[in-house]
């Protein structure tokens, strides 16, 4: 499943290709989760910046959804919610940076 997927492909290719054998800092996690479909316009990456959400990107940048525009404030309360809850899953890790990808369900929407 992992090849048909261009995304996971391209991804995890990029990855291998940036792993450096004589260090350690590479690490690969697959996580299974139960599907999902998500509508194409709803995916978002999120960088935090010392666990302050700095910038959310919509997730395909060559699309426009004008839906997007009309829920922006249902959008942006749940990723308040997300941010809040990151920051203290990242306490766990002690990781004041990172970036984080986002899908609303059509539930939440």
């Amino acid at each position: 499943m992992f090849v048909i997927s261009e995304s996971i492909y391209q991804d995890m290719l990029l990855a291998t290709e940036a792993q450096n054998p004589s260090d350690d800092l590479f690490k690969e996690n697959i996580i299974l989760r139960p599907f999902i479909p998500i509508d194409i316009d709803i995916e978002f990456c999120g960088f935090v910046f010392q666990q302050r959400l700095t910038c959310l990107s919509q997730y395909n940048y060559l699309i426009y959804s004008q839906r997007l525009c009309q829920v922006k404030e249902i959008i942006l309360e749940n990723f308040i919610f997300f941010h809040q809850f990151l920051i203290n899953k990242s306490n766990e890790y002690k990781s004041d940076d990172y970036v984080v990808d986002f899908a609303l369900t059509k539930s939440r929407t």
